[in-house]
């Protein structure tokens, strides 16, 4: 009977280039997680043939599709996030400004899962969402999608263990938002924004992905906020849209979010139960503007 594997003893690594165990040493990059679905799903394909019973003959199977993919979570730090906002959105920085791009970079990821480890190639940002409430930290989920894996290996680390950023992460506290509809509307009950880039796989004569792209970009900001005179003006929004602002903010590190113009399709508030109070929710969808695409984020990870 083996050991427990505990999991606290897991680890998640990064390196661009990665593709087997080998790859990742100190100059990849290493971050605290809270959660992991990372896999490979193979399929089998079978004849399905009529051959004068309901049984199925072992000899007609063979392997299908390895499909990559998964999410991970955490609490990222302004340090941290400088690596990820390129993956995310696609542009690399440029003083301190992260802007959208037409495609997104891969990289390889490491699971240590303790007895093996598994390395996943040529992944892309499918998704990702941050989210926040009061008195908790700001959670970030990527939805990742790859190529291929050769995981399942007992092969060590190649050397020494890239070290995990000793940052503070964000906190809901941190935040102040502002959107232009409605200027005096500043407090905020909690937050979801997602980025999604749509990722999809190629498959061609290989049992692997050959190609993994994304192809289009949805941005969606839900933003719950209380009912009183300072918020009515959110709700019932014209069509043509407002910009809006949402910033973190902890000592000389900052990170702001500018849309250039959020859609509020109209959604009522309504009374749910006796006691309480009165809340809404805005479901925005952000929008290119002229030349201003529909996000832009200036981040600043300098304590």
């Amino acid at each position: 009977m083996g050991t427990p594997n505990a999991t606290v003893s897991n680890r998640f690594a990064v390196d661009p280039d990665g593709v087997a165990v080998s790859d990742f040493d100190a100059n990849s990059k290493q971050y605290e997680f809270l959660s992991e679905s990372m896999m490979m799903r193979q399929t089998h394909v079978d004849s399905l043939g009529i051959r004068g019973t309901r049984s199925r003959p072992k000899e007609h199977v063979r392997e299908g599709l390895q499909e990559v993919g998964g999410s991970v979570s955490f609490c990222l730090n302004p340090v941290e996030l400088d690596f990820w906002l390129p993956r995310i959105l696609g542009a690399n920085e440029n003083a301190d400004s992260f802007a959208l791009a037409e495609t997104i970079p891969e990289f390889g990821v490491l699971f240590d899962r303790g007895a093996e480890r598994f390395v996943y190639s040529g992944c892309k940002v499918a998704r990702a969402v941050f989210a926040g409430s009061p008195g908790q930290l700001i959670t970030c989920t990527l939805d990742l999608i790859g190529k291929a894996t050769s995981g399942g290996v007992s092969t060590s680390w190649p050397g020494a263990i890239p070290a995990i950023d000793t940052g503070q992460p964000y906190v809901f506290s941190d935040l102040t938002f502002a959107l232009s509809a409605d200027a005096s509307a500043d407090e905020m009950l909690g937050f979801r924004l997602t980025i999604d880039n749509f990722v999809q796989r190629r498959f061609a004569n290989n049992v692997n992905a050959v190609e993994v792209y994304a192809s289009d970009r949805l941005i969606t900001f839900d933003v719950d906020t209380p009912f009183t005179a300072d918020e009515i003006d959110l709700y019932g929004q014209s069509v043509s849209g407002a910009g809006g602002t949402m910033t973190w903010t902890n000592g000389g590190q900052s990170t702001l979010f500018t849309f250039a113009n959020l859609k509020v399709p109209n959604e009522d508030p309504i009374t749910g139960s006796r006691g309480g109070e009165m809340t809404g929710t805005l479901r925005m969808v952000a929008y290119m503007s002229g030349t201003n695409r529909e996000l832009v984020v200036t981040h600043d990870s300098t304590a």
